[in-house]
């Protein structure tokens, strides 16, 4: 999906900020939320709402249920969401949907698209400007989501995954968080926007697998034992 939401600075502002959970759940939720209204198995959602389970919620974050009930908690407590039960699923809403993401909009689609007939050539060069600007927000949300994936390889949020690299490439301990940079060098280079942390340490995997198949890994191998 792609598009781009609204991240105000007084975001730094609430309280809690701070807590790694709680705000990583906000910003996935405004990420994540439908910016249209939609009918779903019967039910109405509107822009600014969505449905899941906490099953879902879980994988999709990386996080572990527990974590994401704690962190749903404190977004109903601060009044930053909603939340009610709908069958076998919840249904939450962000309350401030409109104040964050749709404020200031003045043109209804059609409006937009008979402007941009009837300005075709000025539409062009804007839209190779905006060109540059997405390569640009595209990276920035590229390096931020590595620094959350760097933050959750510190906290043990991946112990058990970096394990089996380890296993399966023989490195010595330590050599993964040292290749890091050459990783992050990597994905910018070829400018691609994982999902969440757990596609980026899966293409971490596969880059780590293929290096050392090309033998570019063997200076930071464990030394082999001769009986």
């Amino acid at each position: 999906m792609w598009g781009y939401i609204k991240l105000r600075r007084s975001l730094k502002e609430w309280e809690w900020y701070s807590d790694h959970n709680a705000t990583r759940l906000l910003v996935h939720l405004l990420i994540t939320v439908n910016y249209e209204r939609k009918k779903w198995q019967g039910i109405t959602i509107e822009p600014g709402s969505r449905v899941f389970s906490w099953e879902n919620l879980s994988n999709e974050l990386g996080m572990s249920v527990q974590n994401c009930r704690t962190a749903m908690k404190k977004l109903e407590t601060s009044k930053e969401i909603n939340r009610q039960l709908t069958g076998n699923f919840q249904l939450v809403a962000l309350l401030k949907w409109d104040k964050m993401q749709i404020e200031n909009v003045s043109l209804t689609a059609n409006q937009q698209q008979n402007q941009q007939v009837a300005n075709r050539p000025l539409t062009t060069t804007k839209e190779r400007k905006e060109s540059k600007e997405d390569v640009v927000n595209r990276q920035q949300l590229i390096i931020d989501l590595f620094d959350l994936f760097e933050t959750e390889l510190k906290d043990g949020s991946h112990d058990l995954a970096i394990e089996g690299m380890y296993l399966s490439t023989k490195l010595k301990k330590g050599t993964i968080g040292k290749l890091l940079p050459e990783f992050k060098a990597h994905i910018l280079t070829q400018n691609k926007l994982h999902g969440g942390t757990i596609e980026l340490r899966s293409h971490l995997k596969s880059w780590l697998d293929k290096r050392n198949q090309l033998g570019q890994l063997n200076g930071h191998k464990k030394p082999e034992h001769r009986s």
